[in-house]
């Protein structure tokens, strides 16, 4: 087994497995923004309600 030096990143990303993992993470990210800014687009254009896309905003951070 290999050892890593603490703070070489080139060696981590030699790592197939870690690119990958790095690489899913990064679309699913831009995947959620992309989705929130599509939802909001959709609530002001059924609504035309500033204040209905901030309600929207708002639950957003409401506890689960």
């Amino acid at each position: 087994m290999r050892r890593f030096v603490q703070g070489d990143l080139a060696a981590v990303l030699r790592v197939p497995a870690f690119r990958l993992y790095s690489a899913s993470r990064i679309a699913a990210s831009v995947g959620q923004a992309m989705l929130q800014a599509i939802i909001a687009r959709q609530v002001y254009a059924l609504s035309g309600s500033a204040l209905n896309l901030d309600l929207v905003g708002l639950v957003r951070f409401a506890p689960r």
